[in-house]
């Protein structure tokens, strides 16, 4: 829904750019409207869940270093959609489109990575890490096509 959020927003982006934004943040404007959004239903429906299954009191049990790891993940995470439509903005017509599927692809290779390394996969069988490596390599074939 994200990406559908930036190609409707479109005339948004324009409206800002004629207010004197700068093309490359322009993205910034859609991102305000969507990610809100987004964000009341999602915390609407936590805190249904946490109330409705008795689990709110886990919340504050746990340690701020959880909480830490939390936020450096959602600022990470935002400033992956910032770079986003900066990057469609040099892509032209074809940045929601294949700057999205880059962007995608990406986040998995590097998911799928830092799980390897961080030690998730040791106790994986033989064929789950060929599939792995076979996934990942025609991510990596199909990143290659689409930058052709």
């Amino acid at each position: 829904m994200i990406n559908v959020a930036v190609v409707y927003g479109t005339p948004m982006q324009e409206q800002a750019v004629m207010a004197g934004a700068d093309p490359i943040y322009a993205t910034n404007v859609v991102w305000c409207i969507a990610l809100t959004a987004g964000c009341i239903v999602n915390v609407g429906y936590c805190l249904f869940l946490l109330y409705t299954r008795g689990t709110k009191e886990l919340y504050r049990k746990g340690n701020w270093k959880n909480w830490m790891f939390a936020v450096v993940a959602g600022v990470l995470w935002y400033m992956s959609m910032m770079i986003y439509g900066m990057g469609g903005h040099f892509l032209g017509d074809a940045g929601t489109s294949v700057g999205w599927a880059l962007m995608q692809s990406l986040a998995v290779l590097t998911g799928n990575l830092s799980g390897l390394f961080m030690g998730e996969w040791k106790d994986a069988g033989t064929m789950s890490r060929r599939i792995m490596w076979l996934g990942l390599g025609c991510m990596l074939l199909g990143i290659v096509v689409v930058a052709i």
